[in-house]
């Protein structure tokens, strides 16, 4: 279960910053990541955004050993987004963390990321 959750984790990263990516350069959604993708570029993003999700799904399933839940799931999202916006652990993403409120960035930025590869592991199951 935990390499499926986890190889599902990095995907859903690495897909929705994609999506970010397309909704940033091609319709103008800024939300303070323009910036960040052109420091970072095209693929290290994409690889970055894999990254923090399949790490924080390695931190969750295999470090701490927390249960599978929707609800815990939520709370962890919001948590991590709160250590990266206070201890601003990425200062590449200054920018969005100015730009955006705590609700914006932890439950969209946060709380949802955390969710979906559950989500989609579940449906797959």
């Amino acid at each position: 279960m935990t390499d499926s959750l986890i190889t599902i984790a990095f995907m859903v990263g690495f897909v929705g910053d994609a999506i970010l990516q397309i909704a940033v350069n091609n319709f103008g959604y800024d939300m303070g990541l323009k910036n960040y993708f052109i420091q970072h570029g095209k693929v290290e993003s994409l690889l970055i955004g894999a990254a923090i999700v399949c790490f924080a799904y390695i931190l969750y399933t295999v470090v701490l050993k927390l249960p599978l839940t929707y609800t815990n799931l939520f709370i962890y999202g919001i948590l991590i987004d709160f250590v990266f916006r206070f201890t601003r652990f990425f200062p590449s993403l200054n920018e969005y963390y100015d730009k955006l409120n705590i609700f914006q960035t932890s439950v969209i930025g946060g709380s949802i990321p955390a969710m979906l590869p559950y989500f989609f592991y579940k449906l797959l199951s």
